[in-house]
């Protein structure tokens, strides 16, 4: 065959005999010379002794060269599109030619697809063949390849989010995006319960109001290429029936009313009562309250589920209110603090003529402007309430609350006489107004060593050295206070020293 290495010269001799092949200038004791093209070759052959023969061994080629063309090196088809793969061959022997397409390049016997010109392949996937030509002598031709390509993959995305929740009797506005492809794509919306799938809409936004948990997918085509797809997951929560009733219709006011909140308690997350007077109320649970004036009233409840979803319900009914004296009061000082924890209440109430206070529980008074000492507890919050009555017997009520604020105060005395005679036998800081979370206390010697370290506040140091059974010598030792202040939440430091006498 034209072109290629298929003649092979043999020859034989007694041992010792050496073979050149004059052509090529290759030299071997085998006398075998494989792979040579057409052509006419001279072999010299030289035995041990010396003496040198030599003959001409003549190759003809049986085909001329095999030219192989295809029509296209790639093109770009649609899905499923049926491509007539073709090959054309000239030259070889003149007897015609047979073709081979392989779709691996090594043209392994299992890659084979098909054989002939042409070769009608429907495409399913980008799809690259490789054919060769063999004339009638079995004289093959170089392998060329074809490809029939799909437009780049179609990419869709679809939202605003993969995961979306609404609740019963809500509408969702969903989106999508799309790229690839022949540059014109559709969207086709596809909604799914997980049982049964229905075509809902077109185009890239579309609004649905879902009843129970769906899966949307919008689906990207160009009627070329394969499609593609991306969903949208919407969570839809069962809704909450808020449900108020109320104790009482009318009264002098202060007019106290129970409120009692009916709805299915595994559906109440959170709750706000507004009770029509511009209080709000945050609370699910029944609770009482005081009207403090004169009007008509139309309590709301607002009811949100731990999903989220939220209903309200009004009083049909209003709430009547009569008559009033007005309650109100202040104090003095403001703020009140752990350094100052007896107030002075002002009643400054209209239209009464009794009073009835009371101190967070702590204490009562019927005078018109008490003096009430509190406990002085830090951020401690006391309800301060005053009831006042007309000479209609109408009463009405206000609370209000006092906030203890705290003081930061750190004392630490400079010298204990740990001797166990009963006096100034021990050494702690004494503070107030700081976080007990948050204390450390620590005691070093001159040379630095760490002698004691409590977390606690109001722990005794004794003289031990470290919490042990030995008892450090009479000198002057270093500490460090860490607090945080309880009201601002800064951190402070302290150092000092303290002396050990004994």
């Amino acid at each position: 065959c034209f072109g290629t290495s298929t003649g092979q010269i043999e020859a034989i001799d007694a041992n010792g005999t050496s073979y050149l092949l004059l052509e090529t200038g290759v030299s071997n004791a085998t006398g075998i010379f494989p792979d040579l093209p057409a052509g006419t070759y001279t072999i010299e052959m030289t035995d041990a002794d010396g003496c040198v023969a030599d003959t001409s061994v003549s190759f003809a080629a049986s085909s001329l060269e095999i030219e192989l063309n295809t029509t296209f090196d790639e093109v770009v088809v649609c899905q499923n599109d049926v491509v007539s793969f073709e090959g054309n061959a000239i030259g070889g022997d003149g007897t015609g030619f047979t073709y081979e397409w392989y779709n691996c390049a090594t043209l392994d016997p299992g890659c084979l697809v098909g054989t002939g010109s042409p070769l009608d392949v429907t495409i399913s996937q980008d799809t690259t063949l490789f054919v060769i030509a063999i004339d009638g002598s079995g004289c093959v031709s170089d392998t060329l390849a074809s490809s029939a390509v799909f437009n780049p993959d179609i990419t869709v995305n679809a939202g605003p989010e993969a995961e979306m929740f609404i609740c019963e009797g809500e509408c969702v506005d969903l989106s999508s995006g799309a790229g690839g492809g022949t540059g014109a794509i559709d969207i086709t919306w596809i909604s799914s319960d997980g049982i049964a799938s229905d075509t809902i809409d077109t185009g890239f936004t579309t609004t649905q109001c879902p009843l129970t948990d769906t899966w949307y997918i919008a689906v990207g085509s160009d009627g070329c290429t394969p499609e593609s797809s991306d969903t949208v997951f919407v969570t839809v929560y069962e809704m909450p029936e808020a449900i108020l009733e109320v104790s009482a219709a009318e009264g002098c006011y202060p007019v106290t009313v129970e409120f009692f909140n009916l709805t299915d308690p595994e559906m109440l997350g959170n709750c706000t009562w507004e009770t029509g007077d511009g209080s709000e109320l945050a609370v699910c649970s029944d609770f009482s309250y005081t009207y403090a004036f004169e009007g008509s009233y139309f309590p709301v409840l607002t009811v949100t589920s731990p999903d989220g979803c939220t209903d309200t319900d009004t009083l049909d009914v209003a709430i009547e209110v009569h008559g009033y004296p007005i309650p109100d009061f202040t104090w003095e000082p403001q703020p009140v603090n752990t350094l100052l924890t007896e107030v002075h209440f002002q009643n400054l109430s209209s239209g009464e003529i009794s009073w009835d206070w009371d101190f967070g529980g702590l204490g009562q008074s019927d005078e018109q402007n008490p003096i009430f000492t509190f406990p002085d507890e830090d951020l401690a919050s006391f309800p301060v309430c005053l009831k006042v009555t007309n000479e209609f017997g109408c009463e009405d009520s206000i609370c209000q609350f006092i906030l203890m604020e705290s003081v930061l105060l750190v004392y630490v005395p400079n010298a204990f006489t740990p001797d166990n005679d009963g006096t100034n036998d021990v050494f702690v800081p004494i503070v107030r107004g700081i976080d007990p979370d948050k204390y450390r206390f620590v005691i070093f010697d001159r040379w630095g060593n760490r002698i004691f370290e409590s977390n606690t506040a109001g722990e005794v140091w004794t003289g031990n050295y470290m919490g042990g059974d030995h008892f450090v010598q009479n000198d002057v030792y270093v500490w460090r206070l860490e607090v945080k202040e309880l009201s601002s939440g800064d951190e402070k430091v302290y150092k000092g020293h303290v002396t050990v006498l004994r």
